[in-house]
């Protein structure tokens, strides 16, 4: 990755998971409820859910984000495989790339 394009893949991430980091305060307070809040953890695991972004979280992304949600993050993804919506994605063809 050129220098420009992980500055992008940092920046998109940081945002993304503040957003979740703020579903998951809304959630310890009550506003949330556990449906939703799993929705919002579903995320976190498709953005995280590839080598790359992994990598990211364990280096850099973990220290952006307070302790108890970047522990809860690490239960998310700890073992569990990479997401196979990347996969999927990747072999993915639309109906006009037959043409």
């Amino acid at each position: 990755m050129t220098f420009e394009q992980k500055v992008q893949l940092d920046s998109l991430l940081i945002l993304t998971l503040s957003r979740r980091e703020f579903a998951f305060r809304q959630y310890q307070a009550g506003v949330l409820d556990e449906s939703t809040w799993k929705h919002e953890a579903e995320i976190i695991a498709l953005l995280l859910g590839t080598k790359r972004t992994r990598s990211w979280w364990n280096t850099l992304g973990r220290n952006s984000f307070d302790e108890d949600f970047a522990n809860v993050v690490d239960s998310m993804i700890h073992g569990r495989k990479y997401h196979p919506y990347w996969n999927n994605l990747l072999n993915w063809k639309s109906q006009n790339d037959d043409d």
